[in-house]
């Protein structure tokens, strides 16, 4: 197993969890790179042209962000009603409600590998930011489990990536994307878009690794 695959889907997942759950301001904004965000895509097997364009454009500029902080708010904080809410239970809901058995079945499987949110219980597990800080976590594991030749610690959090990306962000997250407006969140919808293709290509490659264990 590749270990620059591994690292490169730490990264990524650690970018989506910074681009969807911190403010542009922050400083964890100005630390990403886009030469390394469309390396790492490509590692993967997705393209992160588009993506690594716009953080070209935007991370390393702070009047940019600055104007983008605005659309983060809009898009992913409030106040006011938003356009696509970025929590799993109010995209699966039919009233669009919070703190769902849906959150608790995400809270659970965070349980289930020793982890909770920071400021667990006064947020919302399933927000995308958190799923997505869950699943690099996790590739944290894998990659190093595989550097420690750990097989068993390696194949348990590669288990548990699979398994939590088909139960819980690839029901939702395509859905989140595709409501919202290229227009009024053109950032935001770009990341959305390259977290669901990725999401994707990650689940399939998941799906490789469990074939080739059992074939063995």
């Amino acid at each position: 197993m590749s270990e620059n695959m591994l690292a490169a889907r730490h990264y990524l997942y650690r970018t989506f969890q910074c681009l969807l759950g911190n403010d542009p301001r922050s400083d964890g904004w100005a630390e990403l790179d886009a030469e390394l965000v469309e390396e790492a895509c490509a590692i993967a097997g997705t393209d992160g042209a588009k993506l690594a364009r716009l953080l070209g454009e935007t991370c390393g500029s702070k009047a940019r962000r600055e104007q983008l902080a605005s659309e983060y708010a809009a898009t992913l904080v409030g106040p006011g009603a938003l356009p696509s809410p970025p929590w799993e239970s109010a995209q699966l809901s039919s009233d669009g409600g919070l703190f769902t058995p849906v959150t608790l079945t995400v809270r659970n499987a965070y349980r289930a590998q020793g982890l909770l949110p920071q400021q667990y219980p006064s947020v919302a597990d399933d927000h995308i930011a958190l799923e997505c800080g869950f699943l690099a976590e996790l590739a944290g594991r894998t990659l190093s489990a595989c550097k420690a030749y750990d097989a068993e610690r390696c194949t348990e959090a590669l288990e548990a990536s699979r398994s939590f990306i088909k139960a819980h962000p690839l029901r939702w997250t395509p859905c989140f994307a595709e409501k919202l407006s290229s227009e009024k969140a053109p950032f935001y919808r770009t990341v959305a878009e390259s977290l669901v293709d990725f999401l994707k290509v990650d689940a399939s490659w998941l799906d490789e690794r469990a074939l080739s264990r059992a074939a063995a």
